[in-house]
């Protein structure tokens, strides 16, 4: 385990030194309305995925651990595909709409950015339920090798369209659905591979059990949002953009006990169950 959690660790630390250039290079390249922009959409994603991407994951993982059931991996991928089917037709039909009330928080200009804002939420379930089907099977080289991928093609994108003249909060935006969709294959692929395992039995008990752990999420997200979503609707514009690099400096910081929890919960005793 100490092995597993040095490797978490250590790439934490990489993750984290690329994260802090692309902070740096978005500060220095973007005026602070664009940041506070950006500060707003990301909170819009925060909220949108404690409510929307159901946590039934978690339980895929201890469900798994419990007896090295395959029914509850190809189940999980089950709900994450419809899961992300819904918000992607949330972004086709609803998008304009959640514009137009953005446009009363901050000054956003294009539509298109919270199209590819909702998209990217859209993605994410799929590709986090890949995650964590890494942290179930304890795979994490394979789980370092995703998230050091996606930091390296988020600071790509962002470096890319800064050196070609894109000033505007599509860049940000950009990098981060490139960063989903960096693993998106991998998770269509694992979802092919396990279809034959699913078991509506089993979506069942995914969904019923699910429930505490989105309740759980959403409360947690909230509480800790509340200081985002004052910032929001009290502050000024460049305020928000200031408020918003500190934030990215707290996240960075949390990741090593981050880390720590991974490994563990890739560890869950095998006797450990859940179900009806």
């Amino acid at each position: 385990m100490l092995i597993n959690i040095f490797s978490v660790a250590s790439r934490d630390l990489l993750v984290s030194v690329i994260n802090f250039g692309i902070s740096s290079l978005l500060a220095r390249a973007l005026e602070k309305e664009v940041l506070g922009i950006w500060f707003a959409l990301q909170t819009m994603f925060l909220v949108c995925d404690s409510i929307l991407r159901y946590r039934s994951d978690v339980v895929m993982v201890l469900r798994y651990k419990s007896g090295e059931n395959p029914a509850a991996l190809g189940s999980q991928f089950v709900i994450a595909a419809a899961s992300s089917l819904v918000i992607f037709l949330i972004a086709l039909i609803f998008s304009n709409l959640i514009f137009n009330k953005i446009q009363f928080i901050v000054p956003l200009k294009d539509p298109w950015a919270v199209k590819v804002v909702l998209t990217s939420l859209s993605i994410s379930v799929l590709a986090s339920t890949y995650i964590y089907y890494l942290t179930a099977q304890k795979a994490f080289q394979r789980y370092n090798l995703i998230l050091i991928g996606q930091a390296l093609v988020n600071f790509a994108v962002v470096g890319g369209m800064v050196l070609f003249g894109s000033k505007t909060v599509m860049v940000p935006v950009t990098g981060q659905l490139a960063t989903w969709l960096l693993v998106l294959p991998i998770a269509i692929m694992t979802l092919l591979s396990l279809r034959r395992d699913v078991a509506w039995h089993e979506v069942k008990i995914l969904g019923k059990e699910g429930i505490h752990f989105q309740f759980n999420s959403v409360i947690a997200t909230f509480q800790s949002q509340i200081p985002r979503l004052f910032a929001l609707f009290f502050l000024t514009i460049e305020d928000l953009a200031d408020i918003g690099l500190i934030f990215i400096l707290v996240s960075l910081m949390l990741k090593y006990p981050s880390a720590i929890n991974t490994v563990f919960f890739g560890e869950q005793k095998e006797n450990f169950f859940i179900g009806l």
